[in-house]
């Protein structure tokens, strides 16, 4: 057992990492208040290191990649999104799943071969639909 320096409660030398004397938790929580507190500027760095060259290109790469593995996916996510974006197809503002309005709806393929037959859920939600989140 180790004592938190910053709650004081004993927990398990798991919960710790190593050569700190902060639980997990409470590291997690600091750093979350950090970013919190920093938003607009984590955001203006953010949009700095994108407009690198060096990053352009891996987003270039990374598309193309992606688009030679998997064209019809690539291509069913072209379709909806251009669709969204002319007004054809609405987005939900909730997600139609779990109820929750503080999130952005994504668009769920079953099928890429039709593209605009989707079911919307937010991340949380999609991922579970997806069978990559298990809660």
């Amino acid at each position: 057992m180790k004592t938190c320096s910053t709650c004081g409660r004993d927990k398990e030398h798991s919960e710790f990492y190593p050569k700190r004397g902060q639980c997990k938790e409470c590291v997690l929580a600091r750093c979350r208040a950090y970013y919190r507190s920093n938003l607009e500027e984590r955001h203006e760095y953010d949009r700095k290191r994108s407009r690198r060259p060096e990053r352009r290109k891996y987003r270039l790469e990374s598309g193309k990649k992606d688009y030679e593995k998997h064209p019809v996916r690539v291509k069913a996510r072209w379709m909806l999104n251009n669709w969204v974006r002319l007004g054809y197809v609405v987005r939900p503002d909730t997600c139609p799943r779990c109820g929750r309005s503080d999130v952005v709806v994504e668009g769920h393929h079953e099928d890429h071969s039709r593209p605009l037959d989707v079911e919307w859920a937010c991340r949380t939600c999609h991922r579970r639909i997806e069978g990559r989140l298990v809660k």
